[in-house]
């Protein structure tokens, strides 16, 4: 994975027409948003993005999604999502279901983060020759 894209505002459209570029000639995308959720607001929270995770993973496109805890600091968040292309990101990323997410802001501390990686194709090593005796 390597990451190319990184965006604290991820509603503006030229930062979504700007992404577009790196999305060539890849297996998979892997959509990252990180939600900091204010502490008395967390169950809230959860309970708001599982039910947007669930229409998520039916949306064109969307291999998978998840949300994860962090480790060190259970209030915030990471849902990721993987995606067959980048047609099918940006349709997401324009969708009324994606904009819901807005409506989660009131529940966060900061945030939330936007940042998308591409998934290269794996590539086998050439095997070494044998020498001949």
């Amino acid at each position: 994975m390597n990451g190319d894209t990184h965006h604290d505002d991820f509603r503006k459209p030229e930062c979504r027409a700007r992404r577009s570029r790196y999305w060539v000639r890849t297996d998979m995308l892997i959509a990252s948003l990180m939600f900091d959720v204010r502490p008395d607001k967390r169950g809230e929270f959860v309970s708001a993005i599982g039910d947007i995770l669930d229409t998520l993973r039916s949306s064109r496109g969307c291999l998978g999604c998840r949300l994860v805890s962090d480790c060190e600091n259970e209030n915030v968040f990471v849902m990721m999502s993987e995606w067959d292309d980048g047609d099918c990101l940006e349709q997401h990323l324009a969708s009324t279901e994606f904009q819901v997410l807005e409506g989660t802001r009131i529940l966060l501390r900061d945030g939330p983060s936007l940042s998308v990686d591409e998934v290269l194709p794996r590539r086998r090593a050439p095997r070494p020759r044998r020498q001949r005796r």
